[in-house]
């Protein structure tokens, strides 16, 4: 459970364009396929480029991490139990279980800004995958080269692999200090180091056409002591059904590291004592065989965005957890257009989560929210995504 990238785990174009002007101006759509125009009321604005390394913010220093833009914007209004039914419409079901569950609970709601933007290559290849990426059931893809392979999706499987292969650079090594929140409120913390590297999203390298390879993934849990050592290697495939995931875990009290073949789904993920599957990292990864999608649709919702506050590194661990929540004073909510994907377990199937709904940011693909529901169908468990614009890349993703 990753910290400040769900920590309530408690938790193209239609035309080539910079995505900063010319020619897709006269595009109904933005390089990623969201809407371009804001919305009747005003309080979603037109979409006019995003944050990009020409529209950084004096203050940002190369090599730091991204400041906020906004330092001086305070909330339009703040969401508590004590009002959330007069918002109802626009928040998903887990926010609303929140509010009933805890009273110290509450939303502080922003203007909105769609920071989004994406490197041009990404926008070129994006609306060349438009009539050329074929998804056949919901594993198999072709056709697609480095953007994302459904700007204009009209399947839910096709709006989750615009999540699964957005662009998030070339790799990344980080640290990932981990929240594990049992049933008694008090979190434990878990400290690993990860590393990845993107092959499909690459604007230096595309997917290995023999493999179909989209990228690896390491991880090692350093702290706390007793669980130190472990080390999980993944490589993820363009078909991970003719194609499986390769997985090692190396075993420090055996000496030794085994293969794991069935190291996806709803298997609990290494270190966090049971309170994640593996498919829930990232929000959602591996493959999707196990569900019947449906796309319901777009909605407006309030979701986490620009969440530069959150991730602003003076704050410490004991600022941003609560006994059974994040620190919500330190939280960003804006109202967004969403694509809403639900995913029910196919008869024959089976999963710890029997069905999964699915908030979808039309600006970045990114997966933002989602509600999980356990066999009986009733609500379980709730994810929670802070997306912030590293706008000096340019790229979107959850903050690490």
């Amino acid at each position: 459970m990753k910290i400040r990238e769900l920590l309530a785990y408690i938790s193209l174009a239609l035309a080539l364009t910079s995505g900063i002007g010319h020619a897709s101006e006269l595009s109904a759509l933005t390089p990623m396929g969201a809407e371009r125009a804001g919305n009747a009321e005003g309080t979603i604005p037109a979409w006019e480029g995003g944050f990009h390394p020409q529209r950084m913010p004096r203050t940002h220093t190369p090599g730091d991490r991204p400041r906020d833009p906004f330092p001086a914007e305070k909330p339009l209004f703040v969401i508590t139990r004590d009002n959330y039914k007069q918002h109802a419409a626009r928040l998903s079901e887990g926010h609303q279980r929140m509010f009933e569950r805890y009273a110290s609970y509450q939303m502080p709601v922003f203007t909105t800004h769609r920071t989004a933007a994406f490197p041009e290559q990404i926008y070129q290849a994006t609306a060349e995958n438009k009539g050329r990426a074929k998804l056949e059931g919901t594993d198999n893809l072709s056709g697609a080269r480095l953007g994302f392979p459904f700007p204009v999706p009209t399947q839910g499987a096709e709006v989750v692999w615009n999540h699964k292969l957005r662009y998030r650079t070339e790799g990344v090594v980080r640290w990932n200090n981990e929240a594990i929140v049992q049933e008694n409120g008090i979190p434990t913390l878990n400290r690993r180091l990860e590393r990845a590297k993107f092959l499909y999203a690459s604007l230096n390298h595309e997917a290995k056409e023999e493999e179909g390879l989209v990228g690896y993934y390491q991880s090692k849990i350093l702290e706390p002591s007793r669980k130190a050592g472990p080390v999980v290697l993944i490589h993820d495939t363009l078909n991970p059904l003719a194609h499986p995931r390769r997985a090692w875990i190396y075993n420090p009290g055996q000496r030794r590291t085994r293969r794991a073949p069935q190291y996806g789904y709803d298997d609990p993920a290494h270190g966090t004592d049971g309170m994640a599957f593996v498919d829930q990292l990232d929000m959602f990864n591996g493959p999707l065989d196990r569900y019947d999608w449906t796309l319901v649709g777009k909605r407006e919702v309030y979701i986490p965005y620009n969440a530069y506050r959150l991730s602003d590194d003076k704050l410490k661990y004991s600022d941003l957890l609560t006994r059974h929540h994040i620190n919500q004073a330190h939280t960003r909510y804006e109202l967004h257009r969403v694509w809403v994907v639900e995913a029910k377990v196919k008869a024959g199937n089976s999963h710890a989560f029997a069905q999964r709904r699915f908030y979808v940011d039309e600006d970045s693909w990114s997966i933002v929210l989602a509600d999980l529901y356990d066999s009986r169908g009733e609500f379980w468990r709730f994810q929670e995504g802070h997306p912030v614009t590293y706008y000096h890349v340019p790229t979107v993703t959850t903050i690490p």
